[in-house]
């Protein structure tokens, strides 16, 4: 879809849900099997970030900043201190290697259940 949207000039937007508000937990993605394996996996991407001296969601800001002009990321936060390290991510410089090693640690697919319950599929976002 990204490839997609560059050729006609269009934008995608890469969107994650970083908190418990009650409806995320009936996605299999939440549930206790799976979101333990989820969280246990992005420690590594939470270790890489403190490598850099950066936190998880500046570095995960910056990934996406760099997969495209067409690419917006949309972080969604509920404090001012939240927004500001977000922020930070818009001056992260990642080099390819980074970028690289980023994809190693959270490769496409990494994340185990679906993303949406079964009523919830309606079109082509199920490869996400």
């Amino acid at each position: 879809i990204h490839t997609y949207c560059k050729c006609i000039h269009t934008y995608t937007m890469r969107m994650c849900v970083t908190g418990p508000c009650g409806w995320p937990w009936r996605w299999r993605r939440f549930q206790k099997k799976n979101l333990e394996y989820n969280i246990n996996i992005t420690k590594k991407f939470v270790e890489y970030a403190n490598d850099l001296n950066a936190s998880a969601a500046s570095l995960a800001i910056a990934w996406i900043l760099r997969q495209g002009e067409n690419t917006i990321a949309i972080p969604g936060t509920r404090s001012v201190e939240h927004l500001k390290e977000l922020a930070q991510g818009g001056s992260l410089t990642l080099t390819e290697n980074q970028l690289k090693e980023i994809e190693n640690i959270l490769p496409v697919g990494w994340c185990h259940g679906d993303r949406y319950s079964k009523d919830q599929w309606h079109g082509p976002e199920k490869f996400c």
